[in-house]
């Protein structure tokens, strides 16, 4: 195998653990998203909504607003 060739598939490589990690990212941030709704859904509160995601308040109130809830 040539050096170019060798690169070109370290090149490939790389592309796809980053596309996996993006992947993994926006399952996560879907995730938290969901988990989100289902609090407000049960009149959980803010603070709390931020304690079980582990996101402050203020980028929980963004993401609120984000979403349309």
């Amino acid at each position: 195998m040539s050096t170019y060739d060798r690169l070109i598939e370290q090149g490939i490589e790389k592309g796809i653990e980053k596309g996996i990690e993006q992947g993994i990212g926006k399952g996560i941030e879907q995730n938290t998203i969901d988990v989100m709704k289902n609090c407000l859904k049960n009149d959980i509160k803010i603070p709390m909504i931020a304690n079980i995601t582990g996101l402050s308040e203020p980028k929980v109130l963004e993401i609120i607003k984000k979403i349309g809830l």
